[in-house]
């Protein structure tokens, strides 16, 4: 007698692994020349008026200094700029609502993480949107290695390559970074590199941190982070 559906063994496939090759010296050099030749312009494009939007300068400096709560309604000195007129800060009260000198920053905590080290040398005197330039060139960097996952022709990765740095508003955020943009620069830098780990099956955990990276880092992000782990199928 047969075997029946219930009795019978199923085997298990899984997709294999691909392991992605090592960059050639000449694409490496390419890539590198973009991001070079994007920084440039980022950089030159900058305002010429200090970046007074730099809530996460305040909230690194905070969580350096082991609070969640920034100091909130400072008036300018020496060595600190004023933040009264953050708008977006709600203030902490104590218990009879009086106020504390403090305020919680309604932004996620990863573009503040980033910002440690250079707090941690430059304190309050640290200009965010410097930061901000050299990441939106990193981005067009990440957005070349993604490109190059994928069975496109050099003609075209290096067209669509122009059109990242030069013809998105990749250019406006990072010559601006201030909270908002700074923000959208370093999710947007975490989804290019999370989608090419995400195409090699062997480094799914990898690509899950990225996308869990980038939902720390934008809140306009978390729906479109979960919906875009789902499409690849995890």
């Amino acid at each position: 007698m047969d075997r029946s559906i219930a009795e019978g063994s199923v085997a298990l496939s899984r997709r294999p692994a691909r392991v992605a090759p090592a960059l050639p010296r000449s694409t490496l050099a390419v890539g590198i020349g973009l991001v070079v030749a994007c920084f440039v312009p980022f950089a030159l494009a900058r305002p010429t008026w200090p970046t007074v939007y730099s809530h996460f300068v305040w909230q690194a400096d905070a969580y350096l200094h082991g609070q969640a709560s920034i100091r909130y309604r400072v008036r300018a000195t020496d060595i600190l700029p004023r933040n009264g007129f953050f708008n977006d800060v709600v203030p902490v009260v104590d218990a009879a609502g009086n106020q504390t000198g403090c305020g919680m920053i309604p932004f996620p905590p990863l573009p503040a993480v980033v910002l440690f080290p250079f707090v941690a040398i430059w304190a309050m005197a640290m200009d965010q949107a410097s930061l901000a330039v050299v990441l939106g060139a990193l981005d067009v960097g990440m957005a070349f290695w993604l490109l190059g996952r994928l069975p496109i022709r050099a003609g075209l990765r290096l067209a669509l390559m122009v059109f990242v740095g030069a013809g998105t508003v990749l250019w406006y955020a990072s010559s601006l970074g201030t909270t908002w943009f700074l923000a959208h620069v370093v999710a947007l830098g975490l989804t290019l590199a999370a989608t090419p780990v995400a195409l090699g099956a062997e480094r799914l955990p990898v690509g899950g941190l990225l996308v869990g990276g980038l939902i720390a880092a934008s809140v306009a992000l978390p729906v479109w982070g979960i919906a875009w782990a789902r499409t690849l199928g995890w």
